[in-house]
């Protein structure tokens, strides 16, 4: 009833027909058939300009001079079924799913992959047991539930059109805020490898992250043991991708943001006119919490905003990977040339970046929304910290275009209707 789910994340890769994470690894100019179309897709012309002097060149440029799509990929987070009415019934997620799912379906030609990154859905019994006697389930309605939302979250997204590849990565409700090997099996039964890389083209290379495994000390060998296999798993991928290029690749925003704040053109170290092929590697990092969310020093004493959610107040310190653990990634982020990371769990949108040019893209939700106060408070700042806070904060999905220069762009898009992203 599932099959998607069945076998795509296997051998710490993603299985399917239209990725070429099995071709060998060469750079792009040794006749490496991309594999990838650059036709136009509904409603985005791929070649005309973003509104962004960056992509933008004079009206007398010649088009075919400019930079094309090479590929596009989408950026999905929390559907967290069962949210909104705590764990009562898990429709309105459903629904909002089924949007995002129409609008890649629609796509011409459709992303290749999507990645859903992290929350899957509410259920984990470690948040009841928190709850102590306010919680209406015990441990087994509690995995009747999750399992439920689980089977009802495969059989949503298996109308995701079968040229898209999917990815599934794990968030905190998935395995808990302090995953434990119980948890960690059972959502591996389920979704397969919880980390994982591939290549969306013959020179992108995605990393898939278990963000769960380092976002807090679990107390449990096992767990410890699994952030360690992990980060070094990771280092390795990274030196493999490099070795096979001849160096990094820098994304490096040039100018001024775009005060919309919904299309934000990245460009490569070599911003000029040609169109010629880049032969860099371009790595993306993905995971269900944000390294950081305004500053990449940051840590609690410096963090006073919060959220609130059913009565209570979210610090926002509680959505960030804690610092100590932090560095030592980014560390490698900027030895390797990562030039973006993706991530959901703060339920809003947020774009910011590190001292080394690579962005930390926050994405909205597909459940319900919050709002922090210390995203509100930093909005009058924003242009001198780089930040991007102008994207709304609504239910939708993140187009990324991937285009042949080596540069990328991306843009928030609502899926509710009526509400129309400027």
């Amino acid at each position: 009833m599932t099959p998607r789910f069945d076998e795509s994340q296997r051998g710490k890769t993603l299985l399917h027909p239209k990725l070429p994470q099995q071709r060998k690894i060469v750079p792009k100019n040794e006749g490496v058939d991309h594999g990838v179309s650059d036709e136009t897709p509904k409603n985005h012309d791929r070649n005309k300009g973003s509104g962004n002097p960056i992509d933008d060149r004079t009206a007398s440029t010649a088009a075919s001079v400019l930079p094309k799509v090479s590929h596009s990929f989408v950026i999905c987070a929390d559907t967290q079924y069962g949210m909104i009415t705590d764990n009562r019934n898990w429709d309105e997620e459903i629904e909002y799913s089924r949007k995002a799912i129409h609008f890649m379906n629609g796509m011409h030609p459709r992303p290749a992959f999507c990645c859903v990154c992290g929350d899957l859905t509410d259920m984990d019994r470690s948040f009841e047991v928190s709850k102590g006697a306010r919680s209406r389930f015990t441990m087994e309605e509690c995995d009747e539930v999750q399992l439920q939302q689980r089977k009802d979250f495969k059989v949503v997204w298996s109308e995701l059109h079968e040229d898209i590849a999917l990815v599934c990565l794990c968030g905190n409700h998935d395995v808990g805020n302090r995953p434990t090997k119980r948890s960690m099996e059972l959502y591996r039964k389920e979704f397969g490898d919880d980390y994982l890389a591939f290549w969306s083209a013959p020179n992108v290379y995605n990393i898939v992250l278990n963000t769960t495994l380092f976002s807090a000390s679990s107390g449990e060998e096992t767990i410890e043991e699994m952030a360690r296999d992990q980060f070094q798993w990771m280092e390795e991928r990274l030196k493999e991708v490099r070795s096979a290029f001849s160096s990094p690749h820098h994304n490096l925003l040039k100018g001024e943001q775009p005060t919309s704040g919904q299309t934000i053109t990245m460009s490569s170290k070599n911003d000029d006119t040609s169109n010629e092929q880049n032969n860099e590697a371009i790595i993306f990092v993905f995971g269900h919490h944000p390294w950081f969310l305004y500053d990449e020093n940051e840590e609690p004493a410096t963090m006073s905003g919060f959220c609130e959610w059913n009565n209570s107040r979210i610090p926002d310190s509680y959505f960030v990977i804690p610092k100590e653990r932090r560095l030592p990634h980014l560390d490698l982020f900027r030895k390797y040339g990562v030039a973006a990371s993706f991530s959901g769990h703060f339920h809003q949108n947020l774009v910011s970046e590190t001292s080394f040019g690579m962005k930390m893209i926050v994405t909205g939700p597909l459940s319900a929304m919050l709002e922090s106060t210390g995203k509100i408070e930093k909005k009058a700042q924003r242009h001198a910290e780089g930040l991007v806070l102008d994207e709304p904060d609504t239910l939708g999905v993140r187009l990324v275009e991937v285009l042949d220069d080596g540069s990328f762009r991306h843009e928030f898009i609502s899926i509710v209707e009526g509400e129309k992203c400027k």
